[in-house]
């Protein structure tokens, strides 16, 4: 029995330690911007996930329901963005958005239509507070 419940904690623990955390990386009137833990690297550059909660979600998912027309935005809860960044420069180029429903289910994503221009961070920018959070997230691995 004892071996049982050292194997549950073990596998607890495990599972525990591969959890995404998202830190806080930027605010603005209306969003809160998070960036994942989850980096990976590619070449010199890095693939970063940013989630943006809106911080009035009733308004946002009304307007979404009015832009759109489609009951399901009632259920929008966040989005992430798939984000390609250089950190030597500050820089990114966005791959992909999901739009993510109150229990996590994606309810609408599409690739970047413009995967050719990056977008440079200027000082005191929700941009420039992204790459900063990636960057730690990166030094302290």
């Amino acid at each position: 029995m004892k071996r049982y419940i050292v194997l549950l904690a073990l596998c607890l623990i495990s599972a525990f330690s591969f959890a995404q955390e998202w830190l806080k990386a930027a605010e603005s009137d209306n969003d809160i911007y998070y960036v994942s833990s989850t980096i990976r690297q590619r070449g010199n550059n890095y693939i970063i996930f940013e989630k943006c909660v809106p911080k009035n979600i009733s308004a946002e998912r009304n307007n979404r329901v009015r832009e759109t027309g489609e009951s399901k935005w009632y259920k929008y809860s966040y989005m992430i963005v798939t984000e390609l960044a250089d950190l030597e420069v500050y820089r990114t180029k966005s791959l992909n958005y999901a739009y993510y429903d109150t229990e996590g289910k994606v309810l609408y994503a599409f690739d970047s239509m413009d995967d050719t221009s990056w977008f440079y961070a200027k000082p005191g920018t929700i941009l420039e507070g992204i790459c900063e959070t990636a960057e730690y997230i990166v030094k302290r691995k």
